[in-house]
């Protein structure tokens, strides 16, 4: 299935989150998996597609919409829409999709979304992370009721209900959609929590990383990492700092980044307690290590709130295994579940007394603190792996996946049975009594090959493959070439070409080009790969610096000027993308079941009887029809030791 996921938190290739995990699932599962994100002004970059990790990614050139101020965002998301669809239109045209993953925010984007929905046929699932506009008047940022509430709420429901799916983070959020949409009462909106890849944590020298970021090596350390922002309520984590000024058995650490961050710097550095330390944002991999040398995480909801918000970062605490403190509204369930599952507790927000007595709580020993980590591990493995959230949308697909598995199962059997019937056949005729392999016939074969390598050559200028073996080009196993093929005889030493593949009439391979040797003196040479299970059709040709991926078919009279990824149809010139190889040949099996078939004896043309072209033209007007192909000429055969040694 090919999936196409449009967020616009989409990091680096050397970064991940739990967008990036989720997608490697479907990858992991046979998937092809498509990323459309934004490539913000200061990024410095112009739209450009790329594969990262086995996932196409497009990279779209917008405005600044994540880290600027919310004027900004608003209108630059709103712009986006149109740089979308365009980049789709430029990088993507030809392609196809079965299934479009949305993740909110931003919700402004939903206009190129649904458009998109629409241009390709197909699902949509939205990954539901943030509700708004509720949000924004819960933090008095936005009037109920004003003409931005009414447009932010519109756009809202046009997205639910353009939505095949609504994956929620929890059972309050689908719970709270439910209540405040009525008019979604046939739509499937189910639990899709934020979930993670399960990685093994990395072994720390927890007083290293201690003394790496200079903090107390004798204290018990409550770390927040994550947003900081107005739904998190910063105001009361400095009045919790504050509250511990004369308690030195503890020590505060705050890591991450929002629109808080410099009340949250100038409110630590004027304490004269120095009880707490602010840090700013740091890389991934190094952010779980400082994670695992504290002691307990924290989580804020600001008291205000009406949406039940579900930070990601507990997932980063679980994994780590240090118990939790949710200092939360009442809307959200987070502290219920961590509460439930034994591996924190939940206190109101605004309530310091509670906050510090579920701080004693888990500071009696480190034995508690261990205990609750590994059950809060647990629970990370058993509800918020990116497994299954995997299993949770796609157990929508099955049914799908379930009648091409039959059809491809069909297929084989019938495949099989013409198999048993022709081998039979073969061996019948073929038989040649213990002891009597004629001489004859080999000398027949040898005079035949050699004057059919000779009129090749003398005709086409057609190399015997052995000619290439020998000056350095490397060929797999299992390779065809028909005639008149060439591979630039002067460099095919740069020439690379995989297992399986077949090269069909006139094709020509490239390893220099000499545009410039009039005017400049000089001219380029590049490598030319070719990966498994490739089909290179008649009169294709191929330039240099172009690596071909493994399962591409290339159709006739191609020239291919870029490299192609794996699993890709290409054709034109010069050769773009059309579609991928699994859909083609899924379409291609479909036909075999009702188009008409004839067998191994009717693919050699110059043996047919009268009766049989007849029988093939007469077919052929109602249509075309699908003949069993005999072995290709494989010249690379005779000398395939070559290539082993």
């Amino acid at each position: 299935m090919k999936v196409l996921l449009i967020t616009m938190s989409w990091p680096e290739k050397a970064d991940y989150n739990l967008y990036t995990d989720l997608m490697q699932e479907f990858v992991e599962h046979g998937h092809q998996v498509t990323v459309l994100t934004a490539n913000e002004w200061v990024n410095k970059q112009k739209t450009h597609l790329s594969y990262e990790n086995k996932i196409q990614v497009l990279r779209v050139r917008t405005g600044n919409i994540q880290k600027t101020n919310k004027y900004c965002k608003v209108i630059f998301s709103f712009l986006a829409n149109p740089q979308i669809i365009y980049a789709v239109h430029k990088y993507l045209e030809n392609q196809t999709f079965h299934l479009i993953l949305f993740t909110t925010p931003p919700i402004t984007l939903s206009p190129s979304v649904v458009l998109l929905k629409r241009m390709y046929k197909t699902k949509l699932y939205l990954l539901l992370k943030d509700i708004w506009p509720q949000d924004t008047v819960d933090l008095g940022a936005m009037r109920k009721g004003g003409i931005v509430w009414l447009v932010f709420r519109y756009l809202e429901k046009f997205t639910y209900k353009s939505s095949d799916y609504i994956g929620c983070m929890s059972k309050a959020n689908v719970e709270y959609v439910k209540k405040n949409n009525e008019y979604l009462n046939n739509k499937i909106i189910e639990e899709c929590p934020n979930s993670q890849k399960i990685r093994d944590s990395i072994m720390i020298d927890r007083e290293f990383i201690r003394e790496k970021y200079n903090l107390p090596k004798d204290k018990t350390i409550l770390v927040y990492g994550g947003n900081l922002g107005k739904s998190q309520g910063i105001g009361f984590l400095v009045d919790i700092i504050n509250s511990y000024k004369d308690d030195s058995d503890y020590f505060f650490l705050i890591t991450g980044s929002g629109t808080e961050y410099d009340f949250l710097y100038k409110s630590i550095n004027s304490m004269p307690a120095q009880n707490a330390k602010i840090l700013p944002w740091i890389q991934k991999k190094e952010f779980i290590q400082l994670i695992q040398a504290c002691d307990i995480g924290l989580i804020l909801l600001d008291k205000k709130n009406t949406v039940p918000n579900f930070p990601s970062r507990m997932l980063t605490y679980l994994n780590a295994k240090i118990p939790i403190i949710a200092a939360v509204d009442k809307a959200t369930d987070i502290g219920d579940i961590i509460e439930s599952a034994g591996c924190g507790v939940k206190t109101c927000h605004g309530d310091i007394d509670g906050f510090r007595k579920a701080a004693e709580k888990m500071n009696q020993s480190e034995e508690t603190r261990k205990l609750m980590g590994e059950k809060g591990h647990q629970l990370l493995l058993d509800n918020y792996s990116s497994d299954e959230s995997y299993k949770i949308i796609m157990e929508h697909f099955q049914e799908e996946e379930q009648i091409e598995k039959e059809i491809e199962k069909e297929i084989e059997e019938q495949v099989e049975k013409q198999n048993k019937v022709m081998n039979g056949h073969n061996r019948f005729n073929n038989y040649v009594p213990e002891g009597r392999v004629s001489s004859i016939n080999k000398i027949k074969s040898f005079i035949l090959s050699s004057i059919f390598k000779l009129i090749n050559f003398i005709c086409y200028g057609d190399l015997p493959t052995t000619y290439y073996l020998k000056k350095g080009m490397k060929i797999g196993r299992n390779f065809h070439r028909q005639t008149a093929t060439k591979f630039d005889p002067a460099h095919c030493y740069l020439i690379e070409i995989g297992d399986n593949v077949t090269v069909a009439n006139n094709v020509q391979i490239l390893a220099h080009d000499q545009s410039a040797r009039v005017h400049l003196g000089y001219g380029k040479v590049g490598r030319v790969v070719i990966g498994n299970k490739v089909f290179i059709g008649a009169k294709t040709l191929i330039l240099p610096g172009v690596i071909i991926g493994n399962n591409v078919i290339i159709g006739a009279g191609s020239v291919v000027t870029k490299s192609i990824p794996d699993n890709s149809v290409v054709v034109g010139v010069p050769a773009r993308i059309i579609g991928s190889t699994s859909d083609y040949l899924i379409k291609y099996k479909k036909e075999l079941l009702t188009k008409p078939k004839f067998n191994k004896s009717y693919s050699n043309s110059r043996k047919l009887s009268k009766r049989q072209k007849a029988k093939i033209i007469k077919t052929c007007k109602e249509g075309y029809a699908y003949i069993e192909l005999g072995k290709v000429i494989e010249y690379g055969r005779r000398k395939q030791t070559l290539h082993d040694k």
